[in-house]
């Protein structure tokens, strides 16, 4: 890919090598450890809440972790006018919040997931039902780009402008009556939340029934890399990795091409696309999950060392917003030509960019000699803010503001 020049020193484009960075650390790196710490915290909430007095314990988790998740979107904005601030301080909210966040997240897949299967049996008839519940429900009410909002198909920073960034369906937060927005809030944890955890539910044990439900092992394979099993009548071979590399190689092209299309086809190719993304994603995770159970034999102590060597790693890798869910993402009106086919896997990207970004100012500082100048102190010292909450473990990125710009 061809950077473009620009008299600012900003690249216009991020090289090749950039991109297919970003889609690895989101595949191999993002992927596994969110999986993990999800798969630790359904593990833990099930072993520790009322094991033996169900259906309530399913009750409990649910209602719970919604109420939880509730209170946490009605604090964002006070969060973010504390992290805008002390932004100093962002990360360490984020990290605390965090831990409340992903606790009432848990909660409430786990519980719906199991109110689910207590109620409505795990059988094939009810996983399409779910399936089908889940994306009229999100269709129906806008909220359709909800199905592809993790990983491996999101992987950013935890950055202070996004950390506590939660949309709401209607936008009520504009205009500032505190009834409605706390009814948006609801619809997004009542109603869109829901629907995401009834399409996963429906997927994932839909794959129960057909990725070879006799052979767990073989399935975890057929989930998670590339295996053919041909029997008579049939050949298995979906795979999570191979239908999700399919996906990274093709979003560009199908974004172009769905951009060109009138609103009504661009709909429909949009809806195909994240049910793709959504499928490969629970199939990926399947068949992870499928692999940790087989590691950790359901040894407690072990999976508690599990889950938090992946919250850990999360943290220092500065990925811990990944294994959370803030809001609900609302569709752009079809009238309007949004792509919303390419994913948001801007990793390296966003590290590529700020130092970029940053020596180039700190040359053009150096050339110019613009000791005085009211513009490019403020923007270098942004940019050398950004640098360290984007590289906290890096030693170079530690650079200090030039001597001439500290008066």
């Amino acid at each position: 890919m061809e950077m473009v020049s620009h008299s600012s020193g900003i690249p216009h484009e991020v090289p090749n090598w950039v991109r297919f960075v970003d889609h690895v650390l989101a595949l191999a790196v993002a992927c596994p450890l969110v999986s993990l710490f999800w798969c630790g915290g359904f593990f833990l909430t099930d072993v520790y809440i009322y094991p033996n007095d169900k259906p309530f314990s399913y009750w409990f988790t649910f209602i719970t972790g919604s109420v939880l998740s509730l209170n946490v979107h009605l604090h964002c904005d006070s969060l973010v006018a504390v992290s805008s601030r002390c932004p100093d301080s962002a990360h360490l909210l984020q990290r605390i919040t965090g831990i409340v966040l992903i606790v009432a997240i848990v909660f409430q897949w786990d519980g719906l997931w199991c109110l689910v299967d207590h109620y409505l049996g795990h059988t094939q008839r009810s996983c399409l039902y779910c399936w089908a519940l889940g994306t009229a429900v999100l269709c129906v009410t806008g909220c359709r780009n909800n199905m592809v909002t993790g990983v491996p198909f999101t992987c950013r920073h935890d950055r202070p402008e996004i950390l506590f960034a939660a949309n709401t369906r209607f936008h009520t937060k504009s205009n500032g009556n505190r009834f409605w927005s706390f009814c948006d809030q609801l619809f997004s944890i009542f109603v869109v939340q829901p629907s995401v955890i009834l399409i996963w539910r429906g997927i994932w044990n839909i794959q129960d029934y057909t990725l070879l439900p006799n052979d767990p092992v073989t399935s975890a394979n057929v989930s998670c890399v590339t295996e053919i099993t041909i029997k008579p009548y049939n050949i298995h071979a979906l795979s999570g990795t191979l239908v999700t590399v399919a996906l990274y190689l093709l979003q560009n092209s199908v974004a172009e091409t769905s951009l060109a299309l009138g609103p009504s086809a661009r709909y429909g190719v949009e809806l195909v696309w994240q049910e793709l993304a959504v499928s490969s994603s629970v199939t990926l995770w399947r068949g992870q999950w499928l692999w940790f159970a087989f590691i950790f034999q359901g040894e407690v102590a072990t999976m508690w060392l599990a889950t938090l060597a992946a919250g850990w790693a999360l943290t220092a890798l500065n990925m811990g917003g990944l294994s959370t869910q803030l809001g609900a993402v609302p569709d752009p009106p079809l009238d309007i030509t949004t792509d919303v086919i390419r994913f948001p896997i801007d990793y390296a990207a966003q590290i590529y960019k700020t130092h970029f970004n940053y020596t180039m100012l700190i040359k053009q500082r150096h050339a110019q000699k613009l000791s005085t100048s009211v513009v490019s102190k403020p923007l270098l010292e942004m940019h050398h803010a950004t640098a360290k909450v984007l590289y906290p473990l890096l030693d170079e990125i530690r650079l200090a503001v030039p001597d001439s710009m500290a008066n």
